[in-house]
C-alpha cells in the first residue's frame, strides 16, 4: 500500500526514522485523509532537511506586535495548510532557513489585511520589511529578486492584529477563510476580485 511504501522510503533515509516514529506514536486516530496529508507533510520535511541545498531569508519586522509567517511546503500551489508556521518577533530579525529540491526561493505566505494576504517569494540572502499601517501590515524590500502575489484566499492565512486594528475594533477573523463563507458570497467576491493574482514587485 502506498501507506507501507511512505514508511519504507522514511526508513531508508535513516536520519528520519527516528522522528518517523515519534510521529506515529503521537498521533491520536485521525481521518484517513488527514493522516496522509501529516504523513506527507512530514515526508517533504525530512527531505528538506537533508537536501544539499539550502535558502536562508531575513524578515525585519519593525512593527510592535510579532508577524506570522507560514513558508508554504509547496511552491507551486502555497497554501497555509500545508505549511510550516514562524512567528517573527515584534521589533525584531528572524531568519528562515529551508532546503530545497527545485524551487530555491522561499515561498512565504503573510496576511497584510482584513482583506489581503500575499504571496512572498524569496531569493537566497534577501531582506523583507514588515511595517505597520492602519489597517494591518505593509511589506517591502530593497533587494531585487523579490515576488509579490496577492494570496487570492486571504481568511485563510492567520495572522496576528496589529495594535492599530485593535483600537479600531478591527480584526483579521472578519474575514473567514473561502470554505466557511456561502458559496453565493465566493461568487461575489470572485466576480469582484477577479480569481488570477496580481503580481508587483513591491508594495
Amino acid at each position: 500500500s502506498s501507506y507501507l511504501s511512505e514508511a519504507a522510503f522514511c526508513h531508508k533515509v535513516g536520519p528520519c526514522r527516528q522522528a518517523y516514529y515519534r510521529f506515529r506514536a503521537r498521533r491520536r486516530a485521525p481521518h484517513p485523509l488527514n493522516h496522509r496529508r501529516a504523513v506527507m507533510a512530514f515526508i517533504k520535511d525530512a527531505l528538506t532537511s537533508i537536501s544539499p541545498w539550502t535558502s536562508q531569508v531575513r524578515i525585519e519586522n519593525q512593527s510592535s506586535t510579532s508577524v506570522l509567517v507560514w513558508l508554504a511546503r509547496d511552491p507551486v500551489n502555497p497554501s497555509p495548510e500545508d505549511a510550516v508556521e514562524h512567528s517573527v518577533p515584534a521589533n525584531g530579525i528572524y531568519a528562515i532557513t529551508t532546503g530545497w529540491m527545485r524551487e530555491p526561493r522561499a515561498t512565504l505566505l503573510i496576511r497584510t489585511g482584513i482583506d489581503t494576504a500575499k504571496i512572498v517569494r524569496m531569493p537566497h540572502a534577501t531582506r523583507l520589511i514588515v511595517m505597520l499601517q492602519p489597517h494591518g501590515l505593509e511589506l517591502e524590500t530593497e533587494d531585487e529578486g523579490i515576488v509579490f502575489e496577492d494570496y487570492p484566499d486571504p481568511g485563510a492565512v492567520l495572522g496576528h492584529d496589529t495594535i492599530p486594528m485593535v483600537l479600531r475594533h478591527e480584526s483579521f477573523h472578519d474575514r473567514p477563510p473561502a470554505s466557511e463563507l456561502p458559496r453565493e458570497s465566493v461568487a461575489r467576491e470572485v466576480a469582484a476580485d477577479g480569481s488570477a493574482p496580481r503580481v508587483s514587485e513591491r508594495e
